[in-house]
């Protein structure tokens, strides 16, 4: 049950940090972007050594928040978060954007606020935030963005995504007969 109760936090608390602009970074053009980079890009190689050094620091901020989750308030918890995010770290972008959908420990907790969090947790290829935005597309009726996402979610290691895809394609499928 605590186990659980810690999965929920750090989940709410990635998403949170990513609604409030916590992640955002710029690209060669000065332009902005949410961080970390979208996959495919990679990271020079002089940069190497300090993608591992943000790694190691955003799993020790986790690690940290584990430890004392009973003793932390969600506004706490929600910044330390943004923190590890800021970092790059998967999870963490995640659970800021489930913070924010939920409406703990943040103050930004608009649709918008919520979407730009899962974009970024999406980003960074994070399943659940994957599976996320599979979801937002399909209530959108955007069925064909709904499956790119189910399946990309479903490599990433969603395991209910797959049944998700399966029932959109089916559902698809009767509409056009």
């Amino acid at each position: 049950m605590l186990l659980n109760a810690v999965k929920i936090f750090f989940l709410t608390s990635v998403l949170f940090l990513s609604a409030v602009g916590a992640v955002q970074d710029e690209d060669d053009d000065g332009q902005p972007r949410l961080f970390p980079v979208i996959s495919g890009e990679t990271v020079p190689e002089e940069e190497d050594g300090k993608a591992v050094q943000n790694a190691r620091l955003a799993r020790e901020i986790l690690d940290r928040l584990q430890e004392q989750e009973a003793n932390q308030n969600p506004v706490e918890r929600f910044k330390a978060l943004q923190q590890a995010a800021k970092l790059g770290n998967q999870d963490a972008l995640y659970l800021v954007a489930l913070m924010i959908e939920q409406g703990n420990g943040c103050e930004h907790t608009d649709e918008e606020a919520t979407y730009k969090a899962y974009v970024a947790a999406a980003e960074s290829m994070h399943p659940e935030a994957l599976c996320w935005m599979g979801n937002y597309f399909r209530k959108k009726e955007q069925f064909q963005t709904a499956l790119e996402f189910y399946d990309l979610a479903t490599q990433e290691g969603c395991p209910r995504t797959a049944d998700l895809a399966k029932m959109l394609r089916t559902e698809i499928a009767e509409n056009n007969a």
